[in-house]
């Protein structure tokens, strides 16, 4: 009983902190969450589906008081994952996610009477959407029962629009084309099958793209210009182990360099739109427990430190806390993980004087809720011949 009732609990951490793994609302930055590598560890031949559903809120209020309401938009992210065991030493997996994104629109105040900063600049209009897909492809080998390593490429589709309907021109628009981008993955991970205790360490290179943005106003295009900027290189450290027959504790530790990340626009190039100055710290640290054989429960807390960068539309929050829970049910080889977390983000008013807009931000939280459908074709390795 004790066996089973260990391996139920590890099981979970494939898919089970789901809040956590599976499209966080990150509003007011370009993270959703942590770059998904956990199916390679999974057992057998396996695959996974999961949606979360993000709804974010916030309030903006500029120096005049007009309200500008909630101006994040909910959204929706989808992933998946199949995993194959190639020998007792060699398995693959290939991973798709949605790593980086926003969708951002600001309404609800009156027009100001003329455009740019003297005139009293209002984001009425303003908006911003990006919109990435990853793909990864992961090689795990096994030395022994112990050691592995993995490592693989990411390919990384990206896009985006932003509108400053006032400035620099009225009813500006700047528009991408959708750009591959492409890094790498590897890592080095230790286990103990016998309690199924897993510790892994993962790189992630940061990933180059070049987009052709065009340039439009309300009398048509007038420029068009290349634009070359890339997705953070990170490390993150995840562990898990059994701290009682039926209780597994687990966590991650997260780092982000966003020092090289900025959105200068070609005709805006003393105000970026988005800026990074340096790096992104996050710890989580949550406990499942199984409350029988086939249903597991888990609960998760994320901190995120604050990096005191300066605001703009597009970066409201720095920082964050962060609350997850999750619940997992086994059906013979199917399983089901339903999950939620809800998100505390920390304002950030530190310049909120961007194009003179004066905005001041306040009340900022995410709510998260998903599912998360995994399947074991094998539910069950072949045991290795590991020596």
């Amino acid at each position: 009983m004790k066996n089973t009732l260990t391996r139920a609990a590890v099981a979970l951490l494939g898919a089970g902190a789901l809040a956590a793994t599976s499209g966080i609302a990150t509003a007011g930055k370009l993270e959703r969450g942590n770059r998904n590598i956990a199916p390679i560890f999974e057992r057998g031949l396996y695959a996974e589906i999961s949606t979360a559903f993000i709804m974010p809120d916030a309030s903006a209020v500029d120096n005049a008081g007009n309200d500008f309401g909630s101006f994040y938009n909910e959204d929706t992210d989808f992933g998946g994952a199949i995993k194959i065991d190639w020998s007792d030493r060699l398995s693959s997996a290939y991973i798709i996610d949605e790593p980086f994104g926003a969708d951002i629109r600001y309404s609800g105040a009156p027009f100001p009477v003329g455009p740019g900063p003297a005139a009293g600049f209002s984001p009425n209009g303003t908006f911003a959407k990006l919109n990435v897909i990853s793909i990864t492809s992961l090689t795990r080998y096994k030395f022994d029962q112990n050691w592995s390593v993995y490592g693989g490429t990411r390919s990384q589709r990206a896009d985006f629009e932003i509108g400053l309907p006032f400035f620099p021109a009225p009813g500006y628009v700047a528009s991408t084309n959708a750009d591959w981008g492409f890094g790498f993955v590897g890592g080095v991970a230790w286990e103990n099958p016998a309690i199924r205790a897993l510790f892994s360490l993962t790189y992630h290179s940061e990933i180059e793209h070049t987009w052709k943005i065009t340039e439009r106003s309300a009398a048509g295009v007038f420029n068009q210009a290349k634009f070359t900027n890339q997705t953070p290189q990170g490390i993150d450290f995840d562990f898990r182990f059994p701290i009682a027959q039926t209780t597994l504790l687990y966590g991650n530790v997260h780092w982000a360099d966003f020092s090289e990340t900025a959105l200068i626009l070609p005709s805006l190039p003393d105000d970026p739109v988005l800026e990074y100055n340096g790096d992104n710290w996050a710890v989580k640290l949550g406990i499942a427990q199984v409350m029988r054989p086939n249903w597991i429960l888990a609960a998760d807390v994320t901190y995120e430190w604050e990096s005191g960068e300066d605001t703009t539309p597009f970066r409201t929050a720095d920082g964050e806390f962060a609350i997850g829970v999750s619940s997992r049910h086994q059906y013979q080889g199917a399983n089901v993980t339903f999950g939620a977390q809800y998100k505390f983000l920390n304002d950030n008013d530190d310049n909120p004087d961007f194009l003179g807009q004066g905005l001041s931000y306040s009340d900022q939280s995410a709510f998260t809720a998903g599912v998360k459908f995994g399947f074991n074709f094998v539910p069950q390795a072949p045991q290795p011949s590991l020596k």
